[in-house]
């Protein structure tokens, strides 16, 4: 019986999770609109938690996530329709 390499205890109420494919990072959402970002050895790199939309609160569970290939860019969707992408590099106006 094939046995884990490593077993972790991350975010509760874990509802999503994606591995960069490149970088040494995976990314954990969470039933309570949080999304963690982890090295490869477990260790907490940031999180993103609760926030605030265009128009009021937004408190949609997070629903799926994913890195970009090649970039550093993350995208989270959540329960309330909404879609955010982040990014490590500074956004220019």
């Amino acid at each position: 019986m094939p046995e884990s390499v490593k077993v972790l205890q991350i975010v509760k109420g874990l509802t999503a999770l994606d591995i960069h494919p490149q970088a040494n990072l995976f990314a954990c959402g969470s039933m309570n609109q949080f999304t963690a970002i982890y090295n490869g050895h477990g260790e907490l790199i940031n999180n993103i938690k609760y926030y605030d939309g265009f128009m009021g609160q937004r408190v949609g569970a997070i629903s799926c996530l994913a890195f970009h290939p090649h970039w550093p860019h993350l995208a989270v969707g959540s329960n309330d329709y909404y879609i955010s992408v982040y990014s490590v590099e500074k956004r220019i106006r």
